[in-house]
């Protein structure tokens, strides 16, 4: 006889495996309960076990077993049944399952008619259903009455049941409601019956005092296309209105990722798991189906977890009689939980009897650019730190690691802050590396986008060993070069029970037990294609820009801040950088601040588009006042018809002829910037139009420049004199050191800060912060301009 043609036939005495299609069928729950009695040698089957079960798990399964008719189901010792309850997975609709039953009684075999399975519950693919019979019966056969292929069972679960159970429903009110005080609520890193939308159902089992732990599989899906949540529901659906039960019969669940899920509704009242040792009894079911599955290692660390917080508080013993699998206690017809968890029940008690870590949290930052951006535009004083040109987006990875084996308390909160005026936040997205659990193979589990420049995000439960990654995707949309770096700023905010609240980047912490702050920045330079302001902190400071021909010496004059070049010759040339992109028709006006020293000498700007070169006919010709006085020289090129498209080059010769020594023959530019026609003009030379400074008057003040506590709001920002002494507000200096959380918090230029409320050591001298043995160093340069 071929395979799969054998009788699907799986009694209380024995398991089919037809493993090579992921066929199971094996005996499998069961309920009711008595005083708990110490595992002894296998007795009579209870009252209440199954009688016969058979799983299917996946399409392939189904076909090969109703390749030869339709599935057949009985015990071989003659019980019969008078319930037959099914769990059921399709990938399409309702596959219409019918039964028919064979009954014998005086010697006379009848079969009754093919009929519908009646559905119970339904979510998504998932379904139960339940046969109820008036007369009892010895055999089930099944078959799926649906044409479409893809109504077929992608998973189908079976068992034949005697009688109907009620006691337990009938007692649910029998008992009063106990207080909280009362009864010692699950721990803080198990998900409680609301996280996954349990059933109301009230008091349920009787009160005991745990004394053993049972493990249990739940024989669904091991690799399971529905989330742990909707599958908890089926299952208590199933306990409920197949089994007949008050509530999910075990008192925990454990998930595919570690996660664990408080089932029936209180531990210190009776389960429905062990048949008649339900008393005294606790337990904890895997979900998935162990008999050909290995078991992932998060599950048996999170169960060791739960395992360990029983025995302590319930003065369990952490051996193997009083920690057994299902089928090790006596009266019990099942494999439960499997042949590859079963074996591992020691490892569990091990586990569980190594004191409990709290979460390790490792975080780090890091950013990248869009593919094809440059990484580095400069060398000088931006070297090593990330440059990003106005317009381009980059995106901002902060991990984080639970390097504990131990599950996350609850669901991890991550702050972000990054400052506004020179970044445009985008949108988040949040990934894991899950299961495979190396820090490479990212999958994402959430996104949202983003609305202003500070904000949190719900990043979700870390198991044992799991990294997971929040991905900022931001655009640049001011030059920043030469202010202080802006710094894009991430930060743990909660874990329950270890990190509570961060509620921004340094914002006292009512609970740490991490280890050190769980918090990374990193600095960004924003360069600009139109504009150049010369005005970083180092002579090589030339952001791009480069010199051809007659030109001996370029630096940055670090008196006047300004670009300055040596000409030796008749041929001076000092170009843009490479990454110049100017739109001609919104860009049509250059403003350049320039001296020259000695009597005004002609010079000559010059533009090319891509793939051109310079060209007399794209150019315009000026002559600055000379004298050694900076100019502001605005040239509208609104009318000429050769500045078009995108200028991709500029060249600017400073002068023909003339003296080519001493002072006379140095060419300092202050800025560059290309602009619409017609707009205001730089009154005082600071680099920010009218329409931008918020005192064109004074070359000091600009949006980012230092705040110099001197009664005005030198950096644009609504506020005067912010983090200086003397501003301090009582009811926010903490930590008494008369000093005021200010700018460096906000991300505006730095001053006499205090960067901790809390901590009198976190003074303004603060540069880096060791967290769980890994130093996270905070790049800070600050660089002031000058004044003219």
């Amino acid at each position: 006889m071929p395979l799969f043609a054998r009788s699907l036939v799986c009694s209380r005495h024995a398991v089919c495996c037809l493993a090579s299609v992921g066929l199971l069928a094996l005996s499998s729950l069961t309920q009711a309960c008595d005083p708990g009695v110490a595992p002894a040698a296998k007795a009579a089957v209870a009252p209440g076990e199954p009688i016969a079960a058979l799983a299917l798990d996946g399409a392939l399964a189904y076909r090969a077993a109703a390749a030869s008719g339709p599935l057949r189901l009985e015990s071989v010792d003659g019980r019969a049944f008078s319930r037959a309850g099914l769990r059921f997975e399709t990938a399409g609709a309702d596959p219409g399952l019918e039964y028919r039953v064979t009954r014998t009684e005086d010697g006379v075999t009848t079969v009754s008619p093919w009929a519908r399975v009646p559905v119970r519950w339904h979510e998504a693919v998932a379904f139960n259903g339940l046969v109820t019979l008036e007369q009892p019966a010895e055999r089930l056969e099944l078959r799926a009455s649906a044409v479409d292929a893809d109504a077929e069972p992608s998973f189908l679960f079976v068992e034949l049941l005697e009688g109907t159970v009620v006691a337990q429903v009938q007692q649910q009110h029998q008992e009063p409601f106990r207080t909280v005080e009362q009864a010692l609520a699950p721990p803080s890193y198990v998900n409680l019956r609301s996280a996954w939308g349990a059933r109301d159902t009230g008091v349920c089992g009787d009160p005991h005092t745990p004394q053993y732990i049972t493990i249990h599989h739940t024989v669904s899906p091991t690799v399971d296309s529905m989330a742990p949540e909707q599958r908890l529901r089926q299952i208590q659906a199933y306990h409920i209105d197949t089994n007949g039960w008050c509530d999910l019969g075990y008192h925990f669940l454990v998930s595919a990722d570690g996660r664990l899920w408080q089932g029936r509704g209180d531990h210190e009242r009776t389960g429905a798991h062990v048949g008649s040792h339900n008393t005294n009894n606790v337990g904890i079911s895997f979900m998935g189906s162990f008999h050909i599955d290995p078991v992932p290692q998060a599950m048996i660390d999170g169960a060791a977890l739960l395992v360990g917080w029983l025995a302590e508080n319930y003065g369990i013993s952490l051996d193997r009689t009083h920690i057994l699998g299902h089928r090790e206690w006596p009266g019990t017809a099942t494999e439960c939980p499997g042949g590859f968890l079963l074996p591992r029940l020691e490892e569990i008690i091990e586990k569980a009897g190594t004191p409990a870590q709290n979460p390790a949290f490792e975080v780090s930052l890091s950013l990248r650019d869009v593919p094809g951006q440059a990484r580095d535009l400069v060398l000088g004083s931006s070297s090593g730190v990330f440059d990003a040109l106005v317009g381009q987006t980059l995106t901002a990875d902060f991990v984080l690691t639970n390097s504990a084996q131990r599950p996350a308390t609850d669901e991890v909160f991550v702050g972000y802050a990054l400052d506004g005026r020179f970044f445009a936040p985008l949108d988040a997205q949040v990934l894991s590396d899950a299961p495979a659990l190396d820090g490479q193979s990212w999958t994402t589990v959430g996104g949202t986008s983003l609305t202003g420049p500070e904000g949190n995000l719900s990043v979700g439960t870390l198991q044992p060993g799991e990294s997971r990654r929040v991905s900022l995707t931001l655009q640049a949309q001011r030059y920043s070069f030469g202010n202080q770096s802006p710094a894009i700023r991430l930060w743990v905010q909660h874990v329950g029970g270890l990190y509570e609240d961060q509620v921004s980047w340094d914002d006292p912490l009512e609970l740490n037990a991490a280890g050190g702050l769980l918090r990374a920045e990193k600095a960004v330079d924003v360069f600009s294609p139109w504009e150049w302001q010369f005005n970083g902190p180092a002579g090589d400071d030339l952001e791009g820009w480069t010199s051809n021909g007659d030109i001996g010496d370029q630096a940055l004059n670090l008196l006047d801040h300004a670009l300055a070049s040596r000409v030796t010759g008749a041929a001076p040339q000092v170009l843009s950088p490479a990454w110049t992109s100017i739109d001609a028709a919104t860009k049509n006006q250059m403003v350049l601040r320039v001296r020259q020293h000695g009597a005004p000498r002609e010079m000559r700007l010059y533009w090319a588009l891509a793939g051109q070169s310079f060209d007399e006919t794209q150019s315009v010709a000026f002559t600055p006042a000379g004298q050694g006085q900076f100019e502001v020289v605005q040239l509208d090129l609104s009318s000429t018809p050769s500045w078009s498209a995108t200028v991709t080059r500029l060249r600017l010769d400073p002068w023909e002829g003339g003296s080519y020594t001493g002072a006379e023959s140095w060419l300092d530019v202050d800025y560059v910037f290309v602009s619409a026609a017609g707009t205001t003009a730089d009154g005082d030379g600071d680099g920010v139009n009218t329409d931008e400074d918020c005192d064109d008057t004074a070359p000091d003040v600009f949006p980012g420049a230092t705040e110099s506590c001197n009664g005005r709001d030198d950096n644009c920002d609504g506020a005067i004199d912010e983090g200086c002494p003397g501003q301090e507000d009582s009811g926010r200096d903490a930590d008494a050191e008369d000093l005021l959380i200010g700018p460096e918090i906000g991300g505006k230029s730095p001053g006499p800060c205090d960067c901790s409320l809390s901590e009198r050591s976190a003074l303004p001298s603060f540069v880096g912060v060791l967290i769980l043995g890994i130093v996270f160093g905070v790049s800070r340069r600050t660089r002031q301009r000058p004044q003219p």
